[in-house]
């Protein structure tokens, strides 16, 4: 290992990280189902080497979650479910010792990430490439890269940013905000405006793995004056990425969440023909997302989306999620409910 873990490329948490890693990983090796086992990966910003360092009084702190992705050498389910189980111990020791969320996502197989590889999730996983337990050199040669990523697949980000968004104004309107509400509201904001930029270099057909990459590219673009606001915005928020922080005032935050709300919205407007296709997608996904509609088309309706939504459920959702958060009054509660229940149905 002994790599950055951190943005900031903090030394003292970078060395804290490789330890714990070090540690996880033995655990991996040393589990009761160790046996079933080919990869463990670390993900998330940390993965990356993009994790937040957190300034405080004490020190620096990790911010971010651990997220871990548990690759199996097979495909039974009986061997999955004890990885799983193994792992979910595990999550559970460093949680309480590291103060942070420890997340092991559900075991699968080489050849079920491989046939889902222009999957955002696992393309990223596959370019950070940050092995914990396993042979690095075999994983390179098994998995790779190598498939364009699907506009659905930028539909689905863009929706899960613009959730992030819709979730955090629920939780501007308490009468009060508590430390958690502000990390929580800040967070969300920050990643639907890294989310603008991606979508932009998505439909380019050019998104570098790094997010200093990302910025210099959009910052050589000329973009519309529409999304003119898009450089500064993600300037800002790979400064945050790199620098959280949770001391940001009520007012700062409400005024943050509605520019970055805009910026959203112009940009789903500028790319909707992208957004709305199904470019790099096959005929599963169409019908896939076809079924959805029809299985919660009562919920859609509460939305205010008509039939024309089974063309594409994910860009109508984020159209009902704009028009909510657009919204001078509070989310009525049966909307709300709708719409979760379409948003968990369709990722």
């Amino acid at each position: 290992m002994s790599r950055a873990y951190t943005f900031s490329e903090n030394a003292q948490l970078d060395a804290f990280l490789d330890g714990v890693l070090r540690e996880i990983g033995e655990e991996a090796a040393g589990g009761e189902a160790s046996q079933y086992l080919d990869y463990l990966v670390l993900g998330g910003g940390y993965g990356r080497g993009e994790g937040g360092t957190l300034e405080t009084p004490e020190g620096p702190k990790l911010y971010n979650d651990l997220d871990f992705f548990v690759i199996s050498k097979s495909d039974d389910p009986a061997e999955a479910k004890a990885l799983d189980t193994m792992f979910a111990k595990i999550a559970k020791k460093w949680t309480v010792k590291l103060g942070i969320d420890v997340d092991f996502g559900g075991a699968k197989s080489v050849r079920y990430i491989s046939e889902r590889r222009q999957m955002l999730m696992w393309r990223e996983m596959i370019q950070c490439a940050n092995i914990v337990y396993g042979d690095e050199k075999k994983f390179a040669e098994a998995l790779k890269a190598d498939r364009p990523v699907p506009a659905r697949e930028a539909a689905k980000l863009a929706l899960n940013r613009v959730s992030g968004l819709l979730f955090a104004k629920k939780r501007l309107e308490n009468d009060a905000l508590s430390p958690e509400d502000v990390d929580f509201i800040s967070r969300n904001i920050n990643k639907a405006a890294l989310a603008c930029a991606d979508i932009v270099l998505l439909n380019e057909g050019d998104m570098p793995f790094k997010t200093l990459e990302r910025l210099e590219k959009i910052h050589a673009m000329e973009l519309p004056e529409k999304i003119s606001k898009l450089k500064n915005a993600y300037a800002r928020a790979a400064e945050f990425k790199k620098f959280p922080h949770l001391d940001t005032p009520r007012s700062q935050l409400g005024a943050w969440h509605t520019e970055t709300r805009k910026l959203f919205e112009n940009i789903a407007e500028q790319y909707a023909a992208y957004l709305k296709s199904y470019k790099n997608g096959g005929l599963k996904t169409r019908l896939r997302d076809a079924k959805v509609f029809i299985s919660m088309r009562k919920d859609f309706k509460v939305l205010g989306a008509g039939p024309s939504a089974i063309c594409n459920p994910a860009f109508a959702l984020i159209q009902a999620a704009m028009c909510l958060l657009k919204s001078k009054e509070s989310i009525p509660q049966n909307a709300f409910d709708s719409y979760l229940r379409i948003w968990r149905a369709i990722n």
